[in-house]
């Protein structure tokens, strides 16, 4: 058997597509009042000249989750209209986004908190989930293709999902990803069990069978240090079968088929487009919702040791957005009786949605927002804070997704320039930082970019590497950065001026820390260029 390169076995382990982010969530409406320049001025809800309120416009680039929406969404104090449009470099990311956005807005009386939030996090990271689960995936990919290939009926039923920017193959992949969901074992199988373990016989080789001690190795040596709220039980268990969160011991034993994505495999020297499953296998999904919370009590320790799992952190967190989500008012940890919890608010028509099927049309919408903290070391000043209520009957909300090519076609045309008020750059997409992100984001708007803080692929050396990449990006665009960014944060944030200009990535930038070998310089350029090609 021929040795893959380090390079190659990088790639590998993170995988070809984000099933979840590599880094906390963000709320950018917070994002936005804290790291916009104060010399620019900033719509708090004014009118915009038509009779209408500005909306604030955020575009995720290979974020992989919903997290951000979700983080977004939950802020109680934003009544701004708000639109989200996301890219990902394949649409069953876009039909998974759509799922679970779909069941956090759900009203209470259709899903409680407890349900919704258990059925999130196995959907969102487990390979395998409960069997009502399962069915309940089936239920609505029957609806999602119903609605996604009837424009009619997707306004009527979801007003705030927008397909207008989707070309027709790109709606076809949707339907497509929505059917595999729906098909049976027998006549579609999905072998998750089988798919995970050839994943790892792959990345561990001839050390497969030595996989456990490996596994120490990470979390022992790389995890801990900057995640050590991960129980090392949980992320070996996850690292062996793919289960990340177990609540209550439920029986997680069916496949969880929305996980399932094409990839193009050379087998017998033919390449061919196979299922399975090709998303990260060696960090895992605990770093979106599971590292940190508001909640300090998460984090108490007895004989040096947490007493709470990032499972805990996690089913918390969630539970706070949905709660947020639906209520409109702060979680605080006591559960909501649906029997009395506001009806499902009706959406209002918005003006200008005439346009909604043309691309250079006017825009539309209905949504809210969430609250995190990322004031610190910001650009600007946070906004005062309003008490409101639920938040589809406060604010104008639009999830929006691109095709999978958006970044080096439809965002380049002149009616996304200056356009977004915030933009997010995962690690795939951090290449974009210098040339597309410096032409779309408004002038003064904050672009997020993820470091790479939390890949386990990469030692210390690497990660202040890719940091150093990234900041030469943003040096040689003359874009400014907000705070002091560097390898141990999570994220690195940047401002576009006046004085911005877009110039293409030139990965040989040189860094702030020279990598040590030519493997590492591969490593840190494949995190850096990881979807250039998508």
């Amino acid at each position: 058997m021929m040795m893959r390169s380090r390079k190659q076995q990088t790639l590998e382990s993170i995988g070809s597509l984000a099933w979840w982010g590599f880094s906390p969530a963000l709320d950018f409406v917070e994002v936005v009042d804290a790291n916009t320049l104060q010399s620019t001025p900033r719509d708090d809800g004014g009118d915009d000249g038509r009779g209408e309120v500005e909306p604030l416009r955020f575009l995720f680039m290979g974020a992989g989750d919903a997290r951000h929406i979700l983080k977004t969404l939950a802020n109680i104090v934003n009544t701004r209209p708000i639109y989200i449009y996301t890219v990902e470099p394949a649409l069953d990311i876009i039909a998974k986004q759509l799922l679970l956005v779909d069941l956090a807005l759900k009203p209470l009386e259709v899903v409680g908190l407890q349900e919704r939030t258990s059925r999130y996090m196995e959907l969102f990271g487990n390979a395998f989930v409960r069997p009502t689960t399962d069915q309940y995936v089936k239920q609505q990919a029957t609806k999602l293709i119903d609605l996604v290939t009837d424009p009619s009926k997707l306004k009527q039923d979801l007003p705030w999902y927008h397909l207008k920017f989707l070309k027709f193959r790109d709606v076809d992949d949707l339907e497509a990803a929505f059917d595999f969901w729906r098909a049976s074992p027998q006549k579609r199988a999905f072998p998750m069990g089988a798919l995970w373990e050839a994943r790892l016989r792959q990345h561990y080789e001839q050390r497969f069978d030595a996989r456990r001690n490996l596994v120490d190795w990470d979390y022992s040596m790389k995890l801990v240090d900057v995640a050590p709220i991960v129980n090392m039980r949980e992320f070996a268990h996850w690292r062996e079968v793919g289960v990340a969160f177990e609540l209550d011991d439920a029986d997680y034993s069916v496949s969880n088929r929305t996980f399932g994505s094409m990839e193009r495999v050379k087998k017998k020297g033919q390449v061919k487009e196979v299922r399975g499953f090709w998303g990260d296998i060696i960090t895992g999904p605990y770093i979106a919702h599971g590292t940190s919370s508001s909640n300090q009590s998460l984090f108490e320790k007895r004989n040096d040791h947490y007493i709470k799992l990032a499972t805990d952190v996690t089913k918390y967190n969630l539970l706070a957005l949905m709660h947020q989500i639906a209520t409109g008012t702060p979680y605080d940890g006591h559960e909501v009786d649906e029997a009395e919890a506001p009806a499902a608010p009706k959406i209002q028509e918005v003006p200008g949605t005439e346009g909604e099927g043309d691309e250079d049309g006017d825009e539309d919408g209905d949504g809210d927002g969430s609250v995190n903290s990322f004031s610190e070391g910001g650009c600007g000043s946070g906004s005062d804070k309003v008490q409101v209520v639920n938040v589809l009957s406060r604010v104008n909300f639009k999830l929006a997704p691109l095709p999978t090519d958006a970044s080096s076609k439809l965002l380049r045309k002149d009616r996304f320039a200056n356009f977004f008020d915030a933009v997010y750059l995962s690690t795939s997409y951090a290449h974009h930082l210098p040339d597309l992100a410096t032409t779309i984001a408004k002038v003064g708007a904050p672009i997020v970019v993820e470091t790479a803080k939390y890949v386990l692929s990469l030692n210390k050396e690497q990660v202040e590497a890719y940091v150093g990449k990234v900041t030469g990006f943003a040096k040689n665009a003359n874009l400014r950065q907000c705070g002091v960014g560097n390898a141990s944060s999570d994220h690195l944030v940047f401002q576009r001026t006046h004085d911005s200009v877009p110039v293409e990535a030139d990965l040989s930038v040189p860094t702030s820390t020279p990598p040590k070998a030519c493997d590492q310089e591969a490593e840190t350029e494949a995190v850096a260029s990881h979807g250039a090609a998508s």
